[in-house]
């Protein structure tokens, strides 16, 4: 199997949508974070914030009440997007990429859940962040990691819900007292991107890091069902955040991009 790893150099090969959805992403990201930069950290959080977004401080709260208090950092953090997971339809993607916090010389990555609004405008549902023990390395352009688009059109879409719902379903079946993260292993993507507090990066892994699950936090999905994202509670009061691809007939639905975060030890 090829890999779904495109460079956006490359992003002429990626289906009309999927190139839609990472050209609008990667803008609107940038922007945001140049008006970070600009006009004030907390203030661009806040315009650029889609109805009922969420963003872990650490807990999910609602972007209203989530930077009611913070005081303006004297130094806006720096970030800039270098891994891409669009749609097929245009207007869902996920950013993700490396952080600096100059004042305080910490770094980490951020991840964005962007959607289009019916306006054209791109705003975001979901920002969490991490620390990582070193600065993340990053291309001048991102990669893009893109579904199976070939044959996902609007017709099809029921079927791909349903392979999802489907899918779903059968890890409920089989969750006696909650759903845990071994469940998932067998439904790795092979270029599965893991990311977690206070580690590097990771790419290929086989294994998830141990977690049992609790409530949905959140939830969305591109109108193709080519992409969706959700984030489900842990039993030790953390949270993660898994972004599914439809890889095709054969593949089905897989774990593209697998977060964690789990609370701070006493």
């Amino acid at each position: 199997m090829l890999p779904l790893l495109l460079l956006a150099a490359d992003t002429q090969a990626l289906a009309p949508g999927a190139k839609a959805a990472v050209d609008g992403a990667v803008k609107a990201e940038r922007t945001f974070a140049a008006d970070a930069q600009q006009g004030g950290q907390w203030p661009a959080f806040r315009t650029t914030a889609a109805p009922r977004a969420v963003v872990f401080t650490p807990q999910a709260t609602p972007v209203e009440d989530a930077f009611k208090k913070p005081p303006e950092p004297a130094i806006p953090v720096m970030w800039w997007p270098a891994t891409v997971f669009p749609a097929c339809d245009g207007a869902l993607a996920v950013n993700t990429g490396p952080w600096v916090l100059a004042a305080s010389a910490t770094t980490g990555t951020f991840t964005t859940v962007w959607t289009k609004q019916s306006n054209g405008r791109w705003r975001w549902q979901l920002d969490h962040g991490r620390d990582t023990p070193h600065m993340v390395p990053a291309g001048k352009e991102p990669q893009v990691r893109a579904p199976a688009c070939a044959g996902a059109d609007a017709a099809t879409a029921p079927e791909r819900n349903a392979a999802f719902q489907g899918t779903m379903a059968r890890l409920a079946e089989v969750a006696e007292s909650g759903i845990t993260s071994s469940m998932l292993d067998g439904l790795v993507a092979e270029d599965l991107l893991l990311q977690r507090d206070d580690a590097m990066p990771a790419t290929g892994v086989k294994a998830l890091p141990a977690a049992t699950y609790g409530a949905r936090i959140g939830f969305g999905n591109d109108s193709l069902w080519t992409l969706v994202w959700e984030s489900y509670a842990t039993s030790t009061g953390g949270h993660d955040l898994r972004v599914w691809q439809w890889r095709g007939p054969d593949l089905g639905w897989r774990l593209a991009l697998y977060e964690l975060a789990e609370p701070p030890r006493p």
